[in-house]
């Protein structure tokens, strides 16, 4: 392949809204159409044999798989980006509280019918047992 002269060399463009061909060169596509992401260079190589041109871009500022996803306290999983990761709650390595706030103190949990994890308030965790049977409980008493 031989490089395209981005500067001298023009590709024909056909304006069907007025019905005409214009010319505009590589290097105006380069700088106003197909601007690289920032840490990238866009090049293009030409084709003697087919005329085809291939724009490459070089992979500077995309995630290569030495980069990765860390989990943080309370997460395990994570990993290189060579494949899918994933990461997963992890209660054991969380730090214990030292008081518990009932209203404004959340906990997980998985609820069925909405088919996902949500929070729930200590309060509206209470709230929702019913005491009314005679072996019911209220939570925090023995």
């Amino acid at each position: 392949m031989t490089k395209v002269d981005p500067k001298n060399d023009l590709l024909v463009i056909q304006d069907t809204s007025v019905g005409d061909f214009g010319s505009i060169s590589p290097y105006e596509i380069l700088n106003a159409v197909l601007v690289p992401p920032s840490g990238t260079t866009l090049t293009m190589d030409k084709n003697p044999a087919t005329g085809r041109i291939t724009l490459n871009l070089s992979t500077g500022a995309f995630l290569t798989s030495s980069t990765a996803v860390l989990a943080g306290p309370g997460l395990i999983g994570g990993g290189d980006l060579s494949q899918d990761r994933v990461l997963k709650l992890d209660v054991s390595t969380l730090l214990p509280v030292a008081s518990v706030d009932p209203v404004n103190d959340y906990i997980p949990i998985h609820d069925a019918s909405a088919g996902g994890t949500r929070r729930v308030s200590i309060a509206e965790v209470n709230a929702s047992i019913d005491t009314s049977a005679s072996t019911a409980r209220p939570m925090g008493t023995i």
